[in-house]
């Protein structure tokens, strides 16, 4: 999405308090940047990798963690010229029941790695979703 609107609507439907606020506030930057003839990042495709919950210990707790790594194929386009690009991540996530359903409360990025440049430097494939991080 490239409007602000739908940008904030959008991220409401996952994402919520100020965790919203500073992802649509970092998306929205970006876009601007963009426009300014910055660098445009295009997603082609993401895969989970590994992903772990953990459940408080009360019963009826509104709430829940995950531990969740995953990977990333994209290109990035600047100066005329595109690189592929295949970063890993690794990130907790606190995921809180709110009057809308469950949305993403918070986020906390503990690992990003970008992958074999030399491998990557291609449209990504089934077979480049074995690379795990590391």
């Amino acid at each position: 999405f490239e409007e602000e609107d739908a940008v904030y609507d959008t991220l409401r439907r996952s994402v919520t308090g100020d965790l919203l606020d500073r992802i649509y506030t970092e998306i929205f930057t970006s876009l601007i940047a963009r426009d300014q003839g910055g660098a445009i990042v295009s997603v082609k495709s993401t895969k989970i990798l590994d992903l772990d919950l953990a459940w408080p210990d009360e019963d009826d707790a509104p709430w829940f963690s995950t531990v969740c790594r995953w990977q990333v194929h994209g290109q990035i386009t600047h100066s005329g010229h595109t690189h592929v690009r295949v970063n890993a991540y690794q990130a907790d996530f606190t995921v809180t029941l709110e009057e809308q359903g469950w949305r993403i409360a918070s986020v906390e990025v503990t690992a990003q790695e970008r992958l074999d440049t030399q491998r990557f430097g291609r449209e990504p494939t089934e077979e480049d979703d074995t690379e795990e991080l590391k």
